[in-house]
């Protein structure tokens, strides 16, 4: 029986940005295409939840120029105010999440107390705190209206009223 070689490539790290713009992308193909009803309508319903999810995340209003040169930052190996030595894994988590707190950043980076001092993690944050807030000047700030009536009627399930 022959047995079938498999190339074996290290994952690839995607930002929540890059995953919404890929599955926006996928959606917009998706119904520019569609003639026909879909076998694969729970797929779509759950590619939409995840896209209105990562609408929400911090990271999705970063610019890609200015992603990108946060991260690469992050990765920096010399530790200076622009460089953190933080791996791959740990500086995606950051530009997802855009930590605020110090308690964030240790629930992000592996042994952080002793790979940085309390003053290079204030640092880190007020960094990071940079970029939020050059973004939030640039960007009107999304908010998600949905209540829980509309998520549950989503679904096609039982509908419950939100009362407030």
């Amino acid at each position: 029986m022959p047995t079938i070689k498999q190339e074996t490539r290290p994952p690839v790290l995607i930002s929540n940005q890059e995953v919404m713009e890929i599955l926006e992308r996928r959606m917009k193909n998706r119904s520019n295409k569609r003639k026909r009803p879909s076998k694969l309508q729970h797929c779509e319903w759950i590619e939409d939840k995840v896209v209105q999810h990562l609408k929400q995340t911090p990271c999705v209003r970063l610019n890609a120029s200015r992603r990108d040169e946060l991260r690469s930052s992050l990765q920096s190996s010399k530790k200076s105010s622009t460089g953190f030595a933080l791996t791959d894994a740990e500086s995606l988590q950051i530009v997802n999440s855009m930590p605020t707190e110090p308690v964030e950043l240790h629930l992000l980076v592996e042994d952080l107390h002793a790979r940085m001092t309390d003053r290079q993690q204030k640092e880190l944050l007020q960094f990071i705190a940079s970029f939020s807030k050059d973004e939030a000047a640039t960007s009107t700030p999304t908010t998600n209206h949905n209540t829980l009536e509309e998520t549950v009627n989503d679904t096609g399930d039982m509908a419950i009223k939100d009362e407030d």
